[in-house]
């Protein structure tokens, strides 16, 4: 245990007392009370030249070469923070150089952060340096991810080329290695002449890092990397596409944005970037620097025709919005190129408390845009319902865009949040049979079995027949909503062989549009095609689908009816069958799926076996004759199969 006089120094940040300490002999190889050993509290606390003392008194202690509970070791505390004289001294000393922390950093990874990692490079043999480069730690780094994650452009430069001068491969495997987010050197680099390096050793720079981002995208949320002429050099190299989007639907222009990178974006405005693209949560680039505090590129955006107020109001700052308008002149009536003034993008991103304000400054709430779509269909489809609700305040629920429908018809199509908007414009008084100018109600576009059941319960005409005759069942199997499919027919309301105008029932359009879920539906419901021709174009597991069914084709939602092999039973027909003694005797029973209603369609289990047992006196049979019957019974199942 540490003199209490030692532990009150350290913790007291009195250096000069504790280098006075180790200058006269005083025993620093000690703990403190929780049992941690003093030179690691040192190392976290006092400055080098303090270190230097103690580090001298403890020449040759164990305590130099001890680990943590976090697998530290001294030389491992002092590279982590970049003391260069402290980590050399103890390299000195004979301190181990190969250990690793519990969380798999070596001594490279610690001095990677730091200018020291070009020293430590040096010092270490090259056996070594050639072995801690692919030593991966906890989250996939190896020591140069971490260098440029830091920015040690320079220093992972000089050590890629010490490696490759001594061993190509591994100085080319660590140049092409992916962490585990899927990120190379390249994803992380804005020096130009490291760039070029990588070139040199292969890098691929269209490989995808785990958000399918290219080094394109990545390069561009970073630093310098315009001025040092990175980014056009990944641009050029990997022939990125401008509007390359990653997996979130992110351009380069969102990741410079997000970051605030102003010479980036002004670089990507130059050669032509879209500054409306919106990625999969409708973000526009400007949102994400906004959400950042990335104040500075309002003007970038806004002397671009980027409707920086528009942004901002979808952002949802209602301060900024004001100050915008109220003090720096931004208009709120100005509309874009598809006649959307700010107040679509306002409330697509339900920001409530922005339109409030902008209500305020008269901006019309029932305008449509160049396609026809109003305010509140645009909120309806964006599945905002607070939106919708703040809106019917003022909008009639049953005003009409450029193609008759209403906004009830573009709630439908929303597969999360839709049926939740569906009821709030059913119970505003939307007409749930309201018709689209090709006799289209809003079951027509229903997206899944949320949706179906609450316009079921809005009193929805489920047989509806569009101008070619297209009940909602027709065009839900075309486009293969199986959701939307299985609904409608678990309600029992709507016949699974119903023709169109063409003469063509739902089946044939799930086959034709290659729907195989939905396919696989409507024939457990016992749909067939009527008659038509099976089409000659379809894929072979289609084609036999439709030529011999699937077994228990018709049992629609009621799962499996466990028969007794003496019972026989007629065709199905409407998930109902008639089942007979196979040898005679009794009267025959009709068997019905029946929908359970004490269960929602949008759920599983939505039928019911009627009767729930077969109630069926057939002539008795000996044993011997049923298990005859049974495995002839099994044998049939299994050819046919």
């Amino acid at each position: 245990m540490c003199t209490p006089e030692i532990l009150w120094a350290l913790q007291t940040d009195l250096f000069s007392e504790v280098a006075r300490y180790a200058s006269i002999g005083e025993n620093l190889d000690c703990k403190g009370v929780n049992g941690e050993l003093l030179i690691f509290m040192a190392l976290d606390r006092c400055p080098e030249a303090v270190l230097i003392e103690v580090v001298n008194s403890l020449a040759r202690s164990p305590s130099l070469f001890a680990q943590n509970s976090s697998g530290f070791t001294p030389l491992l505390a002092a590279a982590s923070r970049g003391l260069a004289k402290i980590t050399r001294t103890l390299m000195g000393f004979g301190a181990n150089r190969s250990v690793v922390d519990n969380q798999g950093l070596s001594l490279l990874h610690h001095a990677a952060s730091w200018p020291l990692l070009r020293q430590v490079a040096v010092d270490l043999p090259v056996s070594m340096v050639l072995h801690q480069l692919l030593l991966r730690d906890a989250v996939g780094d190896l020591p140069l991810h971490r260098a440029l994650r830091s920015r040690r452009f320079a220093e992972a430069l000089q050590v890629l080329n010490l490696a490759k001068s001594q061993d190509s491969n591994v100085a080319s495997t660590a140049a092409k290695s992916a962490n585990n987010a899927g990120e190379t050197l390249a994803h992380l680099n804005a020096d130009l002449a490291l760039l070029e390096e990588l070139v040199l050793l292969n890098v691929d720079l269209a490989a995808s890092d785990s958000q399918g981002a290219w080094p394109w995208h990545t390069v561009a949320g970073l630093e310098g990397s315009t001025a040092s002429g990175t980014l056009q050099k990944v641009a050029q190299v990997s022939k990125a596409p401008l509007e390359l989007t990653d997996a979130r639907k992110r351009t380069a222009m969102h990741y410079a944005a997000e970051s605030g990178q102003s010479d980036n974006v002004q670089w990507l405005i130059s050669q032509g970037a879209n500054l409306r693209s919106k990625d999969e949560q409708r973000l526009l680039p400007l949102q994400l620097a906004l959400a950042q505090q990335h104040l500075h590129l309002l003007p970038i955006f806004d002397a671009n025709n980027g409707f920086a107020l528009e942004a901002a109001g979808g952002f949802g700052n209602v301060t900024l919005v004001r100050q915008m308008i109220l003090e720096q002149g931004y208009s709120p009536y100005v509309t874009d190129d598809n006649g959307r003034s700010m107040i679509f993008e306002t409330l697509e991103k339900g920001q409530v408390k922005v339109a409030e304000f902008l209500v305020t400054r008269n901006v019309s709430l029932i305008r449509l845009d160049h396609q026809g779509i109003s305010v509140l269909g645009a909120a309806a489809l964006a599945e905002q319902p607070s939106a919708v609700e703040f809106l019917l305040q003022t909008v009639p629920v049953w005003q009409r865009m450029a193609n008759g429908s209403t906004a009830l018809h573009l709630a439908a199509q929303g597969p999360q949040k839709g049926a939740n908007i569906v009821n709030i414009l059913l119970r505003a008084g939307a007409r749930s049979d309201a018709a689209t100018y090709r006799n289209r109600t809003a079951l027509h576009f229903s997206a899944n079995a949320a949706v179906v059941e609450a316009l079921l319960e809005g009193n929805a005409t489920v047989e509806w027949q569009d101008i070619f005759g297209a009940t909602p069942l027709h065009l839900a199997a075309a486009e293969g909503r199986a959701s939307t499919v299985e609904a409608l027919l678990a309600s029992r309301t709507t016949q699974v062989d119903a023709l169109d105008g063409e003469g063509k029932t739902a089946l044939y359009w799930a086959a034709v549009g290659r729907h195989t879920e939905t396919v696989q539906t409507l024939l457990r419901w016992c749909g067939t095609l009527a008659g038509v021709e099976i089409p000659s174009a379809l894929p072979e597991n289609l084609r036999g689908m439709l030529i011999t069914g699937i077994d228990e084709q018709c049992q629609c939602d009621c799962g499996k009816f466990q028969f007794d092999p003496l019972f026989t039973m007629d065709s199905w027909l409407r998930c109902s069958t008639t089942v007979r003694c196979r040898f005679g005797g009794g009267s025959g029973q009709e068997l019905r799926c029946a929908r359970n209603r004490s269960v929602s369609l949008n759920a599983t289990g939505t039928g019911q076996w009627q009767p729930a047992q077969l109630n069926i006196n057939c002539r008795a049979v000996s044993s011997a004759l049923r298990r005859v019957v049974g495995w002839w019974s099994l044998l049939v199942l299994l050819v046919v199969r």
